[in-house]
């Protein structure tokens, strides 16, 4: 007479393995979607930053500019005034 519980739970263990594997392998796949993904999306605001980071300084140097020559037309006046 053949066991059927033996083959069953023979069977159930191979086909829970084949299961197991599957997920894993479905895990794994998501998780480096994930990482691709996150990885990009900082590369994207590094470069953000570096953007607005150039814009800023040469706002500071346009702006330095004017300064400096708002007072070198103010001192030329106050020469020629006096």
């Amino acid at each position: 007479m053949v066991n059927v519980l033996a083959i069953t739970s023979n069977l159930w263990y191979n086909y829970s393995m084949e299961v197991i594997k599957i997920l894993w392998i479905v895990t794994f796949f998501f998780f480096t979607l994930i990482l691709i993904f996150i990885w990009s999306k900082g590369i994207v605001i590094n470069n953000r930053i570096k953007t607005v980071s150039a814009l800023i300084e040469k706002i500071e140097e346009i702006d330095n500019n004017v300064v400096k020559e708002e007072t070198v037309a103010k001192e030329d006046t106050a020469e020629a005034g006096g």
